[in-house]
């Protein structure tokens, strides 16, 4: 299959990679000590993760990081986080303007790096603190998207086995060709699968996902 060439935020070119393998974490990164499934690096989210390797390097090492619920925003970040001198803000309440504003500060002074995660619709102008509204605008913008199919289908694969299942080959890949292309469907997908496989007692094998799908009302019109 053809490669697919991509750059970062920063202009760097990015190696080809081939549509439908899924790349874990690059290796400098040590996974969080959580017990959480593999993060899968894909078409949509590559740029954001190639950015938080980065970040430390940049001129204001403070990103801002938002993203669909269910794509693992903060998973990355607790990654993010592993690393020495990197800062992690999950969320930004109204009560914690004041930690935000004296770490962003303290970042720029002492070195390393700060992630704030957002929700897709957290407006930077409702914050409270003016000097931190002011910050908040210099960082830089990061940008989880809705999942590509590969991206999609090695999810589902991943889930469904961290949920004990066996599977047959290409049933990730089968299912996220059928459904919406956004992580709330792919979350509710491996659901219904999930129910599915543990009513019948059966494999999970492609007619039993597309019944499942169907069943659940999540198939898309052909």
């Amino acid at each position: 299959m053809a490669g697919v060439g991509a750059s970062d935020l920063f202009g760097a070119e990015l190696p080809p990679r081939t549509v439908g393998r899924q790349l874990p974490l690059p290796l400098a990164w040590r996974q969080p000590p959580t017990g959480s499934a593999e993060f899968l690096v894909g078409e949509s989210n590559l740029v954001a993760v190639r950015a938080l390797q980065h970040l430390g390097d940049q001129p204001v090492p403070v990103a801002i990081l938002r993203g669909p619920s269910g794509s693992g925003k903060s998973h990355l970040g607790r990654v993010f986080a592993e690393t020495a001198e990197h800062h992690l803000i999950d969320g930004l309440p109204r009560d914690g303007e004041e930690t935000a504003f004296h770490l962003w500060n303290r970042v720029r002074a002492d070195g390393g790096a700060l992630l704030i995660i957002l929700d897709a619709d957290f407006a930077i102008d409702n914050v409270a603190l003016p000097d931190l509204r002011t910050r908040l605008a210099a960082s830089l913008p990061i940008t989880i998207d809705e999942p590509d199919v590969a991206l999609a289908g090695g999810i589902i694969d991943a889930l469904l086995q961290r949920r004990g299942h066996g599977m047959a080959k290409g049933v990730g890949d089968f299912a996220a060709q059928r459904i919406e292309r956004r992580y709330v469907a792919l979350h509710a997908a491996v659901a219904a699968i999930d129910h599915a496989a543990i009513a019948s007692r059966r494999p999970i094998n492609r007619a039993l996902v597309r019944q499942a799908l169907a069943d659940a009302g999540l198939a898309r019109a052909a």
